[in-house]
């Protein structure tokens, strides 16, 4: 069980969505734990919040919507109702337009970082998905299965393209 990076967004007051990445992936007692860290120039402004969300290859919702109010430390969100084993799609981050004026004036940035990872369960090999690194997508991330384990974890290799 392990964490494996995902994708970074860059986001402004005028973004709409992004997303994080496309994964492929089994979940954990049915729900996808995503780890979540907000770099906003040092701090950030208390009301601000996005919508964390899953949509499938199909274009729909499956695994609900989840608020996630940004914090500097590391913070995890789980989406999922625990009725499904897997799931193939891209993970989306929608700021709330009404708290972005923050950004607009460039208070304490204008830029407002998000950085994803996904939860890996034991037993799942780490090829089994190859996601992307950033939220247009131009650079994917592949990681392959080596030889051995440690601490009863696969090892993976990391290749940027």
């Amino acid at each position: 069980m392990t964490w494996q990076p995902l994708g970074v967004a860059a986001l402004t007051a005028t973004t709409e969505e992004v997303t994080l990445g496309r994964l492929g992936i089994e979940l954990t007692q049915g729900q996808l734990l995503v780890r979540l860290t907000t770099s906003a120039g040092g701090t950030v402004r208390p009301l601000a919040f996005g919508i964390v969300g899953f949509v499938d290859d199909d274009g729909i919702r499956s695994l609900g919507d989840v608020r996630y109010y940004p914090q500097v430390e590391p913070s995890v969100v789980a989406l999922g109702f625990g009725d499904l084993a897997a799931v193939t799609g891209r993970l989306t981050f929608r700021p709330r337009a009404y708290n972005l004026q923050w950004l607009r004036v460039g208070l304490p940035a204008a830029v407002w970082q998000l950085t994803a990872e996904v939860f890996v369960p034991a037993g799942v090999t780490v090829p089994a998905f190859s996601v992307s690194a950033f939220a247009d997508g131009a650079i994917q991330k592949t990681a392959n299965a080596v030889e051995g384990t440690a601490e009863g974890l696969t090892l993976a290799q990391v290749a940027w393209q």
